[in-house]
């Protein structure tokens, strides 16, 4: 659903310099697969808009769960929505968690480009 009054493009960049005008973003996958993680989360990250994200449990794998609000870490919607008031409100709470590292030790060790590389040169020995 559109509703920010104009239509919007399909380039990502045009997204994410929309969504830092907001401190969160409703990033729900649009299907749930325990490894499937799209753009969804990203964009809202690199806008430094906090995602209020849905999908796999992978996602904390990957991502640091402090940078992001996981619909399935509570217990009801209810629990769900007071704790994001809970963090609109509180400015100490919403500056910790836009400024937070959003990637895992994992992630950035796993990717490494140095690291990918020496795995690939070990498989051509």
């Amino acid at each position: 659903m559109n509703n920010v009054g104009r239509v919007l493009g399909g380039a990502q960049q045009e997204k994410i310099e929309a969504l830092k005008n907001y401190k969160f973003n409703i990033a729900f996958e649009n299907s749930y697969h325990d490894g499937y993680i799209t753009e969804k989360v990203l964009e809202p990250l690199g806008a430094g808009c906090i995602p209020l994200y849905y999908g796999g449990s992978k996602i904390k794998k990957f991502f640091n769960s402090n940078s992001f609000v996981y619909r399935q870490d509570f217990n009801s919607e209810q629990e769900y929505i007071d704790y994001i008031l809970e963090i609109n409100n509180n400015d100490k709470l919403y500056r910790d968690m836009v400024v937070t590292p959003p990637l895992t030790d994992y992630l950035l060790s796993e990717f490494n480009p140095k690291i990918i590389l020496e795995k690939i040169m070990d498989k051509l020995k």
